[in-house]
């Protein structure tokens, strides 16, 4: 689970800023892949969507992934 790798008390365990926007935009994708064969555009992308960088620290990340009703809900907060 990603959000408990990123609570992870020993930082060398934790991954970095780059292996979480990768493994978010990996479900991101599988959800969007999923929809397309569903026929339905059900995952949503908030318009004031940035790009993560190395400068970003995320304090808490919720993440629900349900893949019966295909919907991804993803909570975070960035403080610079």
């Amino acid at each position: 689970n990603l959000a408990s790798r990123c609570l992870e008390l020993n930082g060398k365990r934790r991954p970095t800023m780059r292996e979480i926007t990768l493994e978010l935009e990996g479900i991101r994708k599988l959800e969007k892949k999923s929809n397309a064969q569903e026929g339905h555009d059900e995952f949503v992308i908030s318009e004031d969507y940035q790009s993560w960088d190395d400068n970003f620290i995320i304090s808490e990340i919720m993440s629900t992934f349900d893949l019966s009703s295909k919907t991804t809900i993803l909570k975070d907060i960035h403080i610079m």
